[in-house]
């Protein structure tokens, strides 16, 4: 995680600070480094716990710590209250062991604790060694607490600045996502339909250039029947009342019709001098009815006899095709329209604008809303599992060493 933590800070502090051998891989952790002469000596035990993917906890990644600008060499010249330099000739010490690693699982999270043994020398000959190496001790313990607290800080912050970042990025794919629909809804209103499809627009045209040449067709063939069947009622017709006009029963009836209409118009006359009463008019003028009637039923006959069910017919399917002819130029009216409203609303430049900006866009928007919030649940999660690193010492740290309390050279 911080990978910061586990760097080596920089090196010795500008020759007031040496270190002790760190042990090789072939001696033990535990093993204490033997003290220089001259040297008072002041340790502690110090605890280190962390997430496993946080900070590397090994004897390296606590003495880079402490061996940063920020800890020892501050906690020295506070201490000793003067500038970065030697004192008295004698370099101090720093020797760090580690004592215990242990590896726990707290939910999901792996735990690891470090323990380790802090030891501090400064020059024996120095005015109150023996504080001085406590007070030296506990400075760097406290600032040592105060950088690890630091670095879980950065890191908490560090993963809210992500989640602000990753909402910031759901709520623009979110926007995009609102723009791109609000453009699909206005090309949908614009062409009056919910495909963009140009292969279909394009299939709908040809399929609708089709309907009407099979219209147009249709149309020609009922047209054609229609003109010969009037023509063919024609000819009947004149056929049927020449030979009505030649019937002898009609003929016949024709003359009694005639004579009829003679005898009522002398009634009539006889009538206005006062000769006929109303009543033998009109008895005449249904005898009258009756020829009439007569004539027309046999010249009925006589049709039918001489082909009239057949000019029924052609009459009956005359009206009938004149209803099927309504039809399909109705039929092919519509088809006319929608391939003119293709034309008009410019579908084909709707669909090439909905492939062009619209399309494509939609399932890459949908993608990064979901990457979106895939991340900022990720990071949430991160966030509530995170356990900032802790430095604790323990027990305290121990006065300075008794035996020997220095160690001179001769």
């Amino acid at each position: 995680m911080n990978t910061i933590l586990i760097r080596y800070m920089l090196a010795a502090v500008l020759g007031l600070i040496t270190t002790a051998r760190a042990p090789s891989a072939d001696e033990p952790a535990s093993r204490p480094a033997t003290p220089p002469s001259d040297l008072c000596l002041a340790r502690c035990q110090l605890q280190l716990t962390s997430l496993r993917d946080d900070v590397r906890l090994d004897r390296d990644t606590l003495q880079g710590i402490i061996e940063s600008d920020n800890v020892l060499k501050q906690a020295a010249e506070k201490v000793f209250d003067l500038p970065p330099g030697r004192i008295h000739g004698s370099p101090l010490t720093v020797t760090l062991n580690v004592t215990d690693q242990q590896q726990t699982s707290e939910g999901q999270s792996m735990l690891i604790s470090l323990s380790a043994t802090l030891t501090l020398g400064v020059p024996a000959g120095l005015p109150d060694a023996d504080a001085k190496a406590t007070a030296l001790l506990a400075e760097v313990c406290r600032r040592l607490e105060q950088v690890v607290a630091q670095r879980g800080q950065d890191t908490i912050a560090r993963l809210r600045s992500e989640i602000e970042r990753s909402h910031k990025q759901v709520m623009e794919a979110q926007h995009r996502l609102g723009q791109l629909q609000e453009l699909q809804r206005k090309l949908y209103a614009d062409a009056g339909q919910a495909d963009l499809t140009r292969d279909r627009i394009l299939g709908d045209l040809t399929e609708l250039e089709k309907q009407r040449q099979s219209f147009d067709m249709r149309l020609a063939a009922l047209h054609a029947r229609q003109n010969a069947l009037t023509e063919q009622i024609a000819r009947i017709g004149k056929d049927l009342e020449a030979k009505a006009q030649q019937d002898p029963v009609a003929i016949e009836l024709a003359k009694v019709v005639a004579l009829r209409e003679r005898a009522l118009q002398a009634a009539q006359e006889r009538s206005e001098a006062k000769l006929f009463s109303e009543q033998e008019v009109r008895d005449v003028e249904e005898k009258l009815a009756l020829a009439r009637a007569d004539l027309a039923k046999q010249r009925q006959v006589a049709n039918q006899l001489a082909g009239g069910n057949l000019l029924a017919d052609f009459n009956k399917e005359v009206v009938n095709l004149a209803v099927e002819i309504a039809e399909v130029e109705a039929q092919r009216e519509a088809v006319r329209e929608r391939a003119a409203q293709i034309h008009e609303r410019k579908l084909l430049e709707l669909a090439d604008r909905y492939d062009r900006e619209v399309r494509p866009q939609l399932p890459l928007a949908e993608h990064a809303i979901e990457q979106a919030l895939q991340r900022e649940l990720q990071i949430n999660t991160q966030l509530s599992a995170y356990r900032p690193p802790t430095l604790t010492v323990p027990g305290g740290s121990s006065p300075p060493a008794n035996a020997p309390r220095t160690n001179k050279t001769p």
